[in-house]
């Protein structure tokens, strides 16, 4: 058990933790942070805001001093994935490695402020445009295994509501690689990289910069036409 100091959200229920005080209150809660692979994120917005990930996300406006639970349990919380004290007298990592359930991903937009995605090892995605008070589940995404890990999200840069995702299955034995896009909070997925593109599992991805540099020379170049008319 963990014994964390949060500040109660109006009307809030968190699965598996017992309220201590009323307030600001001392909770006893069986989180599940991803141990080695624990989300941790800053606000892109303010940098004293920082995010981190257990089966829910916890947000601090003040560099880590205070923390408050910003979801739901954003995961399968499936209790079969929940049994490392069964793993046959191994002792268990202090880090937390053996959880699952946990939370791998929180990528907060770059240009939508409040917006967050969120994605877990055992294949849950969701988002949230409005700091945490509700979530969309956009789980489903066509051709991709059941329960994968959601290795990575990065929200796009340039345009609200799109993203990339990468996803892998080798810990299955499945080494495809997993790539996809959305331009609609998740709505549809565009799967842009498949095993005729890479011999094996993804891990990484990253926006291509070069079209954001000439969305800027662009930009630079009707500003300076306005100035010069201006003038």
């Amino acid at each position: 058990h963990n014994i964390l100091r949060f500040r109660k959200p109006k009307d809030f229920v968190f699965n598996n933790c017992t309220w201590v005080s009323l307030d600001i209150v001392l909770i006893i809660c069986q989180l599940r942070p991803g141990g080695k692979n624990s989300a941790i994120n800053i606000d892109p917005f303010d940098n004293s805001t920082i995010y981190f990930g257990s089966q829910f996300v916890h947000k601090s406006t003040d560099k880590g001093e205070t923390w408050t639970i910003i979801s739901p349990d954003l995961t399968t919380n499936n209790p079969e994935k929940q049994k490392q004290s069964d793993s046959g007298g191994l002792t268990m990592d202090a880090t937390g490695a053996e959880n699952h359930t946990t939370i791998l991903v929180i990528e907060p937009s770059p240009i939508e402020e409040d917006m967050l995605w969120v994605g877990t090892d055992d294949g849950k995605v969701h988002y949230t445009t409005d700091g945490g008070k509700n979530w969309t589940d956009v789980s489903k995404i066509k051709g991709l295994p059941e329960n994968s890990w959601i290795a990575q999200i990065k929200a796009s840069n340039k345009n609200k509501g799109e993203a990339l995702l990468i996803a892998n299955d080798y810990r299955r034995f499945n080494y495809t690689p997993y790539a996809y896009r959305t331009k609609n909070y998740g709505k549809t997925w565009e799967r842009i990289v498949d095993q005729n593109d890479v011999q094996s599992y993804a891990l990484a991805i990253i926006e291509d910069i070069v079209e954001l540099e000439k969305n800027i020379q662009d930009s630079l170049k009707e500003i300076k036409k306005e100035i010069i008319n201006f003038e």
